[in-house]
């Protein structure tokens, strides 16, 4: 962002270019085992590196300027950046090598007709030959070995990728009185992403956008102790995404990605008509400040999830063989035209009760509506009043131990207590808009002998006007049902002391905390579960089985048991969830003086809670493992970091004849900064790819897909259910198995962060009298080019984990070094 010093009467402005070649970077750990996998396969230096990496070429250009219009009345600034970025793609994406499909066509036979051939189809045979793992299959003639490697489609031909992005600004400030300032500006931007091409190229999706945003902004001083301050704001955003993805079809722990991406076609228009007023008036000691805010929101959205079709087999052997398939698949409308009004108020005292002692007192009230009811029957909160107090004591003392500890003023201790509330975001609202009669959802489950790889064998979900059967038997997803909303909200609480020594260090340590409460989870109201898994193992259901009723086949036999048998699913969404975080945070920090600046934080703390997003499915606890207990469900955040060392830090070189000369120009001006990042790893959790509690399939198709293994704490480490492990670490329970996962939720760790970012500047002065000035810059992003095995390839287990990704953080594609270099004039 480029600002301008405000009513300046000079012409000021900025050229900046940046450019970035990863011709610079360093490989990142995909990217070298596909070097080396390459060389083995005897291509030379040149033609492996091509291989493994695409060429990448950024560049970065922004001019700004500003200056008056009138002289002391008016003034301008304006900017305009763009982002260009020409590269190749070289995706690579796990899929069978030729010897595996040799393996399988050998024993083609012994599966479903159309299964092998659909694999040949989706999955190309493997170009690449860095070994991926091997898949095991279990067939009643054996167990089938199949080796994976990777596919690169850019080895036969390189694949363009291009993204522009453009931006422009206009300011203009104008006094129209002595007491009256007015303020005007404008942003627009303009985005166009094709997507970088993927491995598996019908994957492709794009992102075009334009943003819009309008400011009037009013000041008014009505006395030297009262002021005004109005602001009106227009915003808008439009944005869709060129696809033409197939319907989604996975195969859970087989490691091949997914084919096609249930939430698409997508698109959306927002509208946002916003006007605040704020008044500040300083009497005696108290500075006190109070306003409004009314905002209008728009939402035009098509959003129809599982329009073209989603299919799960939870293994790659029921795949072959078209058995135990999920289905879900949507129609309907998609368009919701939502329309939000938002109110809050608030008013606050920054009152300096004595010389040493300032107080802060504020109260805040919100109010957000509840568009279409979230098509629940949903009411508005009305009760969100958020207090918030802090207070900061600087004791005083000169003598004594009391002197040396105070620093006569140089201490201060601070503490604060607040309450924030949360939006219900605009998701939950698309996500409730599918229920009938907008939208008929079919959800089966246990599918065998469909062929289901094929949409032309989809069963085929009525439109909702044509629907003729029960409706109170279809699907529905629900927020806050027939009841005021219990808005998210936060409490956020501190206490610590600042104290300063020498002339420019200050040490800091703080207790900080926060306490989430009715944060919004989904959690299925109409549970069910298949018979057979209740029979396995009546006592895991012993608690919830008196609230089931049976159900019952035509020959009387008990097939499955349910809340209510005559309603279909119900996924309700709600404050179920709960979130807490408690840290000390420690800061040492050296003011610039001498050329040196810096600053060194430490976070001691742990963060738990139920759920970490109302989306991203198994990964971040969406739904419960355990529907019928979901506090099992509580854990260490998947965002959780014990520990964090960060450290900031600026060194600017001793002056060379205050830059004057040719001495000067060529030797002042340099300095050196960077960024230092220490953390620990953050956590995971060990799935189940089967449905071992035989939870029926409801609105979500994972909803049985969040549960976790089980833990053999005597097994082989980081080893999974495999034919070839006789003692494994996590177990996959079997479907219908009634039992529960002893694992908890978020057990396991990535590896820690260790980062080391810096930059060299040089300034030289180009026209000194004018305060012209060029500046040069590099940048280097982890400079020691340290691997922070952060993410995790596989975390699931079946019948046949794939050993060699499974847990294994080197399987990843971490990225190392990366350098950027720019150019900027001042003027």
């Amino acid at each position: 962002m480029q600002t301008t010093k405000s009513g300046t009467n000079e012409y000021h402005g900025a050229v900046r270019w940046t450019w970035l070649g990863n011709g610079w970077d360093a490989l990142s750990t995909a990217q070298q085992r596909t070097f080396k996998a390459q060389k083995d396969a005897g291509k030379d230096d040149y033609a492996a590196l091509r291989a493994a990496r695409a060429v990448t070429v950024r560049n970065q250009a922004l001019f700004s300027g500003g200056g008056p219009i009138k002289k002391d009345h008016t003034f301008f600034f304006t900017s305009y950046d763009f982002d260009r970025r020409r590269s190749t793609a070289s995706p690579i994406a796990v899929t069978i090598s030729p010897q595996g499909y040799q393996v399988l066509d050998a024993n083609a036979s012994l599966f479903a007709p159309g299964a092998v051939d659909f694999l040949k189809k989706m999955y190309p045979a493997a170009n690449d030959p860095t070994s991926r793992g091997t898949l095991n299959v279990s067939t009643p003639a054996g167990t089938l070995a199949i080796p994976l490697q990777q596919y690169n489609p850019s080895l036969q031909s390189p694949l363009p990728y291009a993204r522009n992005f453009h931006r422009g600004l206009m300011r203009v400030d104008t006094k129209l009185t002595s007491k009256d300032n007015l303020a005007i500006r404008y942003v627009i931007d303009d985005d166009f992403d094709p997507g970088s091409p993927p491995a598996l190229l019908y994957n492709r999706v794009g992102q075009a956008g334009r943003n819009q945003n309008g400011t009037i902004n009013h000041v008014h001083v009505v006395s030297p102790t009262l002021l005004s301050e109005a602001r009106a704001v227009y915003g808008r955003r439009s944005f869709h995404f060129p696809e033409n993805l197939p319907p989604q079809l996975s195969i859970t722990g087989s490691t091949l990605p997914t084919i096609g991406n249930q939430n698409y076609p997508q698109f959306r228009t927002d509208n946002l008509y916003e006007f605040n007023n704020a008044w500040t008036w300083t009497r005696s000691r108290h500075t006190m400040r109070w306003g409004a805010n009314v905002l209008r929101y728009q939402l035009n959205s098509f959003f129809a999830p599982s329009t073209m079709g989603v299919v799960t087999y939870p293994s790659m052997a029921d795949f072959l063989f078209d058995r135990n398939a999920d289905f879900t698949q949507y129609a309907g409308t998609g368009l919701t035209p939502a329309r939000t009004t938002e109110f809050a108020g608030f008013l606050g005292d920054d009152w300096r009760a004595t010389s040493t002692l300032t107080l802060n007192l504020g109260i805040r009230y919100e109010y957000t509506g509840a568009p279409f009811g979230y098509f629940s029957n949903a009411k508005a909160d009305i009760n969100n009043w958020a207090p918030r107090f802090g207070f900061a004591w600087s004791p005083r003392g000169t003598d004594g131990l009391w002197g040396k500890i105070t620093g006569n003023g140089k201490l201060a201790i601070r503490g604060g207590y607040a309450i924030s509330y949360d939006q219900v975001f605009q998701n939950i609202l698309l996500n409730n808009s599918r229920n009938y009669p907008r939208g008929v959802t079919v959800t089966l489950s246990g599918l065998t002998g469909m062929k289901l790889w094929d949409a032309k064998n989809f069963p085929t979900p009525p439109k909702p006007e044509d629907y003729k059967g029960d409706p109170l038997q279809l699907p529905v997803r629900l927020f806050s049902p027939n009841k005021r909303i219990s808005q998210p909200y936060g409490q956020q609480f501190s206490l610590g002391f600042e104290r300063q020594f020498r002339e420019d260090y200050a040490f800091r340590m703080f207790y900080v905390g926060t306490r989430g409460v009715k944060l919004v989870r989904e959690v299925e109201q109409n549970i069910g579960f298949q018979a057979a898994a209740v029979n396995a193992n009546p006592g895991a259901y012993a608690s919830i089985l008196p609230s089931l009723k049976p159900i019952t086949n035509a020959a009387g036999a008990v097939t499955s048991y349910k809340r209510d048998p005559t309603r279909g699913s119900i996924l309700v969404g709600d404050g179920y969830a709960q979130s807490v975080y408690h840290s000390l945070q420690v800061t040492v920090e050296k003011r610039f003086r001498q050329g040196l600046q810096f600053q060194a934080n430490y976070t001691w703390s742990a963060f738990i809670n139920d759920s970490d997003d109302i989306l991203g499915g198994q990964a971040n606890r969406t739904l419960p493992a355990y529907p019928f207990n979901i506090k099992l469900d509580r854990g260490r955040s998947a965002f959780d970091q014990p520990h964090r060392f960060v450290a900031n830090y600026i060194y600017q070189f001793p002056r060379v004849r205050d830059g004057r000369g040719l001495v000067g120009r060529l030797a002042d001006g340099y300095a050196i900064a960077g960024v230092t990042t220490i953390n620990k790893g953050t956590p995971y959790t060990i799935l189940n790819s089967f449905n071992a509690l035989g939870i029926l399939t409801g609105q979500i198709s994972t909803i049985h897909l969040s549960q976790r293994a089980s833990y053999n704490p005597s097994g082989e480490p980081k080893t999974g259910t495999n034919p070839t492990i006789t003692n494994p670490r996590f177990i996959a329970n079997p479907t219908n198995s009634g039992i529960i996962g002893n694992l908890g939720a978020n057990t396991e760790r990535v590896g820690r962060t260790v980062n080391f970012d810096f930059a060299l500047t040089k300034d030289t002065k180009t026209w000194a009298e004018r305060n012209h000035s060029l500046q040069l810059r590099w940048e280097v992003f982890n400079a020691f080019n340290h691997r922070n095995f952060n993410q995790v390839p596989s975390n699931t287990v079946s019948s046949s984990t794939v050993l060699s990704t499974f847990m294994n953080l080197g399987f990843t594609d971490v990225g190392g070094r990366g350098m950027i270099f720019g150019a900027r004039y001042i003027f």
